[in-house]
């Protein structure tokens, strides 16, 4: 029996377009001088890396929290309404529950967001558990935010699978001692992993 990690945005979800135009919005409210390509590298960064970049650009120091309850404000809408999942992403959810694995969702995006978009494809019936990474006090740079959830799931590491789109998240994963699969999005460019698949469809 395997355990299933599961990152949602731009890994279970093609949410990352949305991301985009909240960095963007993010990025003009704040006056920051930043490149066309350091803008579009935003969108794939976890929240405590683009904070971290954002206040070396410039960003005045308000906190984390603020500028994260700025962006998922503007994120809502779209997850209640356009997000759709990435390609095979269902599919590939219930092939892993009729295998007798175990599959849970682990993300920066808090439950409003998360639960938005996966109840309105009926996705969440297939996972056993969900977490933030807030709740959790854990960023995902932090290896032991993976080792938790191994633990209370009752998984050994070396049976537990991560599929991410963020470089941060997989580099964690694979320290943990665990498997890590890159969903490629075009918004991120990670270049380590264990497998990289585009969609889901190849899973299936």
């Amino acid at each position: 029996m395997k355990l299933h990690i599961f990152d949602l945005d731009g890994t279970l979800a093609d949410s990352n377009p949305v991301w985009d135009t909240a960095d963007r919005g993010l990025v003009r409210k704040y006056s920051l001088d930043l490149t066309e390509e350091e803008i579009s590298s935003l969108a794939a960064m976890v929240y405590e890396d683009l904070y971290d970049f954002l206040v070396k650009k410039g960003l005045p120091d308000v906190g984390l929290s603020r500028i994260k309850d700025e962006l998922d404000d503007i994120a809502l809408y779209e997850y209640e309404h356009n997000v759709p999942l990435k390609k095979g992403a269902k599919e590939y959810l219930e092939k892993v529950k009729a295998a007798g694995d175990r599959a849970v969702l682990l993300t920066a995006s808090p439950e409003r967001l998360y639960n938005a978009v996966l109840s309105r494809y009926d996705a969440m019936k297939y996972l056993d558990d969900a977490w933030c990474t807030d709740d959790l006090h854990l960023p995902k740079s932090d290896k032991r935010v993976f080792l938790y959830v191994a633990y209370k799931m009752g998984f050994d590491p070396s049976d537990c699978i991560v599929y991410e789109d963020s470089q941060t998240a997989l580099l964690s994963a694979m320290d943990a001692g665990m498997r890590a699969v890159c969903v490629r999005d075009d918004f991120s460019s990670p270049t380590e992993y264990n497998a990289i698949i585009n969609d889901f469809t190849e899973l299936l």
